[in-house]
């Protein structure tokens, strides 16, 4: 199976399709170690809070709720000012693709509003080749946004498409 053949099953999809688990371990962890003040290492283990897995297709799955915030991601603070949305509860997190238990798509997405809803991370255009102080339009990929707002859906959110309608990013049509 192909990528786009993954995302064409799930684009019908709703919560209905899917069988989630919320807890317990999910077997796919982040570790990181750094060391201590004391002379010792310190080891983290973080992990997604939710999986889903397609009913129809159990090679089909997706986890989500792994931070992200370690990461460098200075489109976060670009957009989310802008687009009136507190900066301080901007939260990115990954909302990871899985077809067989293989990783195959990651999408990096944001809780905004205090967890009201998440929307996917977008990129940003500059219709004039960059020039300095240009506003630059914000856009997601049609992939991205399927993708975050299903798992929206997944954790009982109602309320993805208004605050899409709000954030002022275009959809792509790819």
């Amino acid at each position: 199976m192909q990528l786009p053949q993954i995302y064409l099953s799930i684009e019908p999809t709703g919560p209905a399709q899917w069988n989630s688990l919320t807890f317990g371990p999910m077997f796919h962890q982040n570790l990181s170690a750094s060391s201590s003040s004391q002379g010792g290492s310190v080891v983290r283990v973080t992990e997604h809070g939710t999986r889903a897995v397609l009913n129809d297709d159990v090679d089909i799955s997706i986890e989500f709720g792994m931070d992200a915030a370690t990461i460098q991601i200075d489109a976060l603070l670009d957009w989310v000012k802008p687009a009136n949305f507190e900066y301080d509860n901007a939260r990115p997190f990954f909302v990871d693709l899985f077809y067989r238990g293989n990783l195959v798509d990651r999408v990096i997405a944001v809780w905004i509003d205090q967890y009201r809803a998440a929307l996917p991370l977008p990129y940003s255009v500059t219709a004039d080749g960059g020039v300095p102080g240009a506003v630059p339009t914000w856009h997601v990929s049609r992939r991205s946004f399927l993708l975050v707002r299903l798992i929206d859906q997944l954790r009982g959110g109602l309320e993805f498409d208004r605050y899409f309608a709000l954030s002022g990013l275009s959809l792509d049509r790819a």
